[in-house]
C-alpha cells in the first residue's frame, strides 16, 4: 500500500499514540529501581540512553497537540520526515546489534528484552513508512547540500563546513538582509538551515548559568557551537570557544561518552557573512 502525506503522519500518529505511554512508564519502573534493576546489568546505562533516545525522537518529531499533524507541526516536508524516519531506522538498527551483544546471563531479564522490542518497533515502523511512501527518497541533488554537511561533520571537517554555510549565507540577496545586522540575524538562519536539511538542530538550550547558542548531536559526537558578530570584523572565535568552556556546556555530553567538539563562528557586519570558524575538541 502506498501512502500519501497526511495517511503517513496518522499512521506515525497512530503508531505514538498507542505505544508511547507505555514506553514512558517502562522508563519510570526501571528508574525507580535503582539497586536491583537496568542499573546492575551490564551496559544498564546504555539501555537507558537508548529509552531516553527513543522517547526524545518521539516528544521531538511526532508528539502533535489535537488537532495538529506532524507535517507541518513538527516537520516541514514529507522529505524531511523521510529522512528523520531514515534516520531513526539506522540508529534502531546499530542499538539492536548493541542490546544482541549484552551478555547471556542478562538475555532474560525484562528491561532487556523490553528495550529490543522498544528498538524493533522503531525499526519497523520507520521501514513500513520508507517503503510505503509513494515518493521515494534518493541521493540526488536535492539531497547533496545535507549530505555535503554531513560528511563534513562525520569527518569534523570544519573547513569544508564553514565553506558550506558561507556559501549560503553568500546566496542571500543584499536587499532582502535586515538593514540592522546582529548574532541573532546570523543565528537564526543558521539554526534554520540545519534544521531544513534535517539535523538534529538545537537552539538556546538552557544550563544553570546560560544559554549555548546551537548544538548538533549526532550518533557518536556532539558539535556546540558559539556564535559572535564584529561590527569591526575581528575574529572572536578563541573568545567564543573559550565561553563554551567556562560555562561547561560540554559536561551532559561527555557523561553520554559522546565525542564533544566546540565550535566558535564570528560573523563581520563589513563582510555580512563568516568572518572565522574554530573548533576545540572537549573530549576525546
Amino acid at each position: 500500500m502506498k501512502m500519501n502525506e497526511r495517511q503517513l503522519c496518522k499512521f506515525i500518529e497512530d503508531w505514538k499514540d498507542e505505544r508511547y505511554p507505555q514506553w514512558v512508564d517502562f522508563r519510570r519502573s526501571v528508574r525507580e529501581c535503582r539497586r536491583t534493576g537496568i542499573y546492575l546489568i551490564e551496559g544498564g546505562n546504555q539501555l537507558l540512553d537508548i529509552i531516553e533516545d527513543i522517547l526524545g525522537n518521539i516528544e521531538y518529531y511526532f508528539d502533535v497537540l489535537p488537532g495538529q499533524h506532524i507535517i507541518p507541526a513538527r516537520i516541514s516536508s514529507p522529505h524531511q520526515l523521510i529522512r528523520c524516519l531514515h534516520g531513526l531506522r539506522e540508529y534502531a538498527k546499530q542499538q539492536m546489534e548493541f542490546v544482541n551483544k549484552i551478555p547471556a546471563k542478562y538475555q532474560s531479564r525484562y528491561e532487556v528484552r523490553d528495550v529490543y522490542e522498544m528498538l524493533e518497533h522503531v525499526y519497523e515502523m520507520a521501514d513500513y513508512c520508507i517503503q510505503s511512501y509513494k515518493v521515494e527518497i534518493v541521493d540526488d541533488t536535492y539531497m547533496k547540500p545535507y549530505l555535503d554537511m554531513k560528511a563534513c561533520l562525520d569527518s569534523e571537517d570544519m573547513d569544508g563546513f564553514e565553506n558550506i554555510l558561507f556559501s549560503v549565507y553568500k546566496q542571500i540577496p543584499y536587499e532582502i538582509q535586515s538593514e540592522k545586522l546582529s548574532e541573532a540575524y546570523f543565528h537564526s538562519i543558521a539554526h534554520a538551515v540545519m534544521y531544513q536539511l534535517g539535523f538534529h538542530a538545537y537552539s538556546e538550550q538552557s544550563f544553570c548559568d546560560g544559554r549555548l547558542d546551537m548544538k548538533i548531536e549526532m550518533e557518536k559526537r556532539v558539535y556546540i557551537f558559539e556564535f559572535k558578530y564584529s561590527k569591526d570584523d575581528i575574529d572572536m572565535c578563541d573568545e567564543a570557544i573559550q565561553q563554551i568552556k567556562d560555562k561547561q556546556y560540554a559536561d551532559p555530553y561527555i557523561l553520554k561518552k559522546k565525542r564533544v567538539i566546540a565550535v566558535g563562528i564570528t560573523f563581520g557586519q563589513k563582510k555580512r557573512n563568516i568572518i572565522g570558524c574554530n573548533k576545540e575538541y572537549l573530549s576525546n
